[in-house]
C-alpha cells in the first residue's frame, strides 16, 4: 500500500483533527493537540508524547507534479529570537530551507522558502546551523552550493506568508559541504565532508571565521588521515565547543568531537593555524561513525553508527555507543546500548538528562541518560507507523532545544511533525542532580593512612581528584555513577611528600574544593 494512503486511513480510523484527502492522495495537516493515548497519537505510535501539529511535504514548500511530491525533507534546525520569543523550524528540503514558525505549536505557519543558490542542483543533503540571530545552511552533491547565510530577523516581519526569501550572503570558500558544525560560544563553523573545494581539507574540518556573519573568513584546515574510509580525514559530522570537562589539561580549550567514519576523533582547534588530534578510538563492530554530541559536563559522548543496523553487524537492533571521554587522550568504551527497535539510527542531542533521537523508521526517541552507563527509553513518537525497518526513510533529525519545549521532527518523506513530551518528562528534564552534601578528610592532618567521605544528596556521576599546591594530580580516587548516601575513599600517602593537598569533587556542572594536610 502506498505510505501516505497507509498513514491517512490510520489518521482517518483513530478519528483525529485530519482534513479530508486532497484527490491527489496527499496527505492533509494536522492543527491542535492530539494526546497520546493507548499507544497512539493521530495513529502514530507514541509514548509519552503528544502530537502538536503535523505539516505535509506540499504543505512546507515541495513541490507537487501531476500528484507526485518532487522532494524530500532533510536536516532541520531552530531558533528563538531573544527578544520577542518567537519560535522557529528551519527544515531543509531538496530545493532549499523551509521556515515555519512554532510559537504556537499546535498551529505552525509557514512563512516561506529560501531556495537553493542559482546554479546549484536539488539534492537531498541539506545542513542547517544557526549562530546569533543567522543560519548558516550547507548542501552535499549539488554543484557550488557553498554556504549561505540568512538573516533570521526577516522571519520577523512576514505580512503575507509564504515568500520566497533572498540569502543575506554567500560564503564560496567550499563547493560542496555535507555538514556544518557551529560552536556558538566562539564564533567559528567548522565545514565537514567538504569536496569541490580549495581547500578541501581533506574533508575534514573547513574552520570559517563568523563573528561578522556577513563576512565569513576561512581561517584553517584540519584532517586526520589516520581516519576515514579513504585515508584523507574525511568527517562526516562533529561537535565543537568550549571545553568544561574533567581533564584540566585542556580546560577551556575548544575542542571538537570528530565522528570521521571509522572513528571518534578528538582534536584540539584552539589554534586554528596548528590544530591537534588528541586521540584516535574505535569500537566494536563499526559500520559507520556517523555523528554524536557530549553530554553537558563533557564526560561522554554518544555516537550513532548509521551502517552497523543495515548491513548486519548488531543484533537487529538500533545501537548506540556510549564513550567514557573523561581522559581526552584516552576515550573507552562505556556502554552498547540496544533498543527494542531495529530501525537505522541517524542523529542524537542531548539536552538536560534526555538524549533525543531521529531514528529513521522509529522516528523521535527519548532516552533518560541521567546516569550515561545505562539510558533508558522513556518516549517516543513514531513517525513512520509501518514498519521499524533498517532503511533509511523517516526521521532525519529532531530539534529538542525549542524554548516552549516543542520538538520537532523532519521526516524525509512525511513532512514536518510538532510534538510535545508530557508535562512530567518536561518537568524533570533539567533534573540533572549536581548537589552534594558534607565532606570530610580524617584524620586531618595525617601521615600515612586517612580517608575522605562525602555524602551525595543524589545519584549522579561523581569525579574525585587529588592535587598538590602545584596543581599536578596526585590520584584519582572517584570517577563514575554513584548511588546517594554517604561514601569513604582510603588514601595512602605513604610516598606522598609532606605538604598541604586539595581534593576537587565535580558533580555534573558544580565542584567543590577544600585542602588537607600530609606530615611526616
Amino acid at each position: 500500500m502506498n505510505k501516505s494512503r497507509f498513514i491517512a486511513l490510520i489518521l482517518l480510523c483513530f478519528g483525529t483533527q485530519l482534513q479530508t484527502l486532497p484527490a491527489q492522495g496527499l496527505p492533509s495537516a494536522i492543527f491542535g493537540k492530539v494526546s497520546c493515548n493507548n499507544g497512539f497519537s493521530a495513529g502514530y505510535p507514541c509514548k509519552n508524547i503528544d502530537l502538536m501539529a503535523y505539516l505535509p511535504m506540499q504543505a512546507v514548500g515541495i513541490k507537487v507534479k501531476d500528484g507526485t511530491l518532487e522532494g524530500e525533507m532533510s536536516g532541520s534546525w531552530g531558533w528563538t529570537d531573544p527578544v520577542s520569543g518567537r519560535e522557529f523550524m528551519l527544515a531543509g528540503t531538496s530545493d532549499g530551507t523551509s521556515f515555519i514558525e512554532i510559537t504556537n505549536p499546535e498551529q505552525p505557519v509557514y512563512l516561506g522558502m529560501l531556495p537553493i543558490p542559482t546554479g546549484t542542483r536539488s539534492n537531498i543533503w541539506r545542513e542547517i546551523k544557526t549562530y546569533q540571530h543567522y543560519a548558516f545552511i550547507v548542501g552535499d552533491a549539488a554543484g557550488p552550493h557553498g554556504m549561505q547565510v540568512f538573516d533570521l530577523n526577516q522571519l520577523l516581519g512576514v505580512l503575507n506568508p509564504p515568500v520566497t526569501f533572498s540569502t543575506s550572503a554567500h560564503y564560496t570558500g567550499a563547493a560542496n559541504v555535507h555538514d556544518i558544525v557551529i560552536n556558538e560560544d566562539s564564533g567559528f563553523a567548522y565545514l565537514v565532508g567538504t569536496n569541490g573545494s580549495t581547500p578541501s581539507c581533506g574533508g575534514g574540518l573547513h574552520m570559517v571565521d563568523i563573528r561578522n556573519p556577513l563576512q565569513p573568513q576561512f581561517v584553517g584546515c584540519f584532517s586526520e588521515p589516520r581516519t576515514g574510509r579513504a585515508g584523507t580525514g574525511y568527517i562526516h559530522d562533529a561537535q565543537c565547543v568550549n571545553y568544561n570537562g574533567p581533564d584540566t589539561r585542556y580546560a577551556g580549550r575548544e575542542i571538537c568531537f570528530c565522528y570521521a567514519e571509522t572513528a571518534l576523533n578528538i582534536v584540539d582547534v584552539t589554534d586554528k593555524s596548528k590544530p591537534k588530534s588528541l586521540s584516535i578510538t574505535v569500537y566494536p563492530n563499526i559500520g559507520y561513525v556517523h555523528q554524536g554530541w557530549a553530554t553537558p559536563d563533557h564526560r561522554y559522548v554518544f555516537i550513532d553508527d548509521e551502517f552497523d543496523e543495515s548491513r548486519g553487524l548488531t543484533s537487529n537492533a538500533t545501537r548506540t555507543i556510549v564513550m567514557n571521554i573523561e581522559d581526552l587522550l584516552r576515550p573507552v568504551l562505556a556502554k552498547e546500548y540496544f533498543s527494542l527497535s531495529s530501525a537505522v539510527d541517524h542523529n542524537q542531542y542531548v539536552k538536560g538528562r534526555y538524549l533525543y533521537q531521529a531514528n529513521y523508521t522509529a522516528g523521535l526517541r527519548i532516552l533518560d541518560v541521567i546516569d550515561p552507563n545505562n539510558p533508558k527509553e522513556i518516549g517516543y513518537f513514531d513517525c513512520v507507523p509501518e514498519n521499524d525497518s533498517p532503511v533509511y526513510d523517516g526521521a532525519w533529525n529532531v530539534y529538542a532545544f525549542h524554548k516552549n519545549d516543542a520538538i520537532t521532527i523532519n521526516c524525509i518523506n512525511q513532512g514536518v511533525y510538532i510534538v510535545r513530551p508530557k508535562s512530567a518528562l518536561v518537568a524533570n528534564e533539567q533534573d540533572v542532580p549536581s548537589s552534594f552534601g558534607q565532606i570530610s578528610v580524617f584524620p586531618n592532618p595525617f601521615s600515612t593512612q586517612a580517608h575522605l567521605r562525602l555524602t551525595l544528596d543524589q545519584a549522579q556521576h561523581v569525579g574525585v581528584k587529588i592535587f598538590d599546591v602545584l596543581g599536578r594530580e596526585v590520584t584519582t580516587l572517584k570517577s563514575g555513577y554513584m548511588s546517594s548516601g554517604t561514601h569513604e575513599w582510603p588514601m595512602n600517602a605513604q610516598n606522598w611528600p609532606a605538604g598541604l593537598y586539595i581534593y576537587h569533587i565535580q558533580t555534573g556542572p558544580t565542584s567543590r574544593t577544600g585542602t588537607f594536610q600530609v606530615r611526616k
